[in-house]
């Protein structure tokens, strides 16, 4: 017959008091993986997930696909960027995007953000393709909280209706060096 022993409670710092060294040795070993699974390895998952082709659903409009790309350009991430990219040209999209962030950062200095909107131009090209056109600006933050911010000049964006949303098929920005600043502001 199994009678039951009547056991102190836990006191404070007993939990691994008996414990080997050895043993408290795996059990942190075991928390850091179980971190790196769950914390930090979500950082590899995510930016695997942003390059595969299913990226979830288009953004709805037009517009919305074009402040995604004015947004993670200024951030400089491509996480969610792809999915606002036209597939058959996402390459060739991408590595313009990256040209413009090179651009922006040979400045001397390069803009702290850059401002648009809320004023998009949406024109139907018909065939489930809009041409929008946004006035973009670059800003600059000063010290004491000052701010300059630059010529607004207009941006196009060539968006096609693809997988029940919409995505960008072309970028035509206005020039930077020699057009947003002026071209000995470049390195």
């Amino acid at each position: 017959m199994i009678t039951e022993q009547p056991h102190e409670p836990l006191q404070r710092g007993t939990f691994v008091a008996g414990w080997s060294l050895r043993r408290r040795w795996a059990l942190a070993a075991c928390l850091m993986v179980g971190f790196l699974c769950c914390g930090l390895g979500a950082v590899p998952v995510a930016a695997f997930l942003d390059h595969s082709d299913s990226q979830g659903d288009p953004p709805a409009t037009a517009i919305a696909a074009v402040d995604i790309y004015l947004n993670q350009l200024i951030l400089r991430e491509r996480i969610g960027l792809t999915h606002a990219l036209i597939r058959d040209e996402r390459d060739d999209l991408i590595e313009q995007w990256e040209a413009l962030i090179a651009d922006m950062q040979r400045t001397d200095p390069p803009p702290d953000k850059l401002d648009w909107g809320p004023h998009f131009d949406v024109e139907d090209q018909g065939d489930g393709v809009a041409r929008v056109t946004v006035p973009v600006s670059a800003v600059w933050w000063q010290e004491r909280g000052m701010s300059m911010q630059g010529t607004e000049h207009p941006w196009v964006f060539v968006a096609r209706a693809e997988d029940g949303g919409w995505r960008i098929a072309e970028v035509r920005p206005h020039p930077w060096c020699g057009g947003h600043v002026r071209a000995d502001a470049c390195r």
